[in-house]
């Protein structure tokens, strides 16, 4: 299937606003650490399900999705971080944050992409 906006912008606008709240409630209401992972290993969970079941795309219309929607949901927990936790980091902090969750963004989007290939299903006995 072809990449173009009109399929891709509604699948990754929820799966990002999804992401992101559930992101932002949990680094509202639970302790920080290690649990702001769940939110995230969920939303990666739930896109590998969204694009292996249905979406028909290839690499490049998988990886967009994936990347857009770990982008939303992170600008979300970023703009309750700012707002709430930190609103005073430098800008110089904000473009080195930023570039990191873009490169992590990028990395993850790429192994989602090849997860939710529909060729790499394993064909039973």
């Amino acid at each position: 299937m072809s990449v173009s906006v009109r399929t891709l912008l509604p699948m990754t606008l929820s799966l990002g606003v999804l992401g992101g709240v559930a992101l932002a409630l949990c680094a509202a209401f639970l302790t920080p650490g290690k649990g702001i992972l769940i939110p995230f290993l969920l939303l990666t969970a739930l896109t590998i399900l969204v694009l292996r079941t249905g979406s028909g795309f290839d690499f490049k219309g998988r990886f967009l999705v994936s990347f857009g929607s770990f982008a939303i949901a992170s600008v979300f927990l970023y703009g309750f971080t700012v707002v709430v936790a930190a609103p005073t980091t430098p800008a110089l902090g904000h473009l080195w944050r930023a570039a990191a969750l873009a490169l992590i963004g990028a990395g993850l989007s790429a192994l989602i992409a090849l997860a939710s290939s529909t060729s790499a299903r394993v064909a039973g006995p």
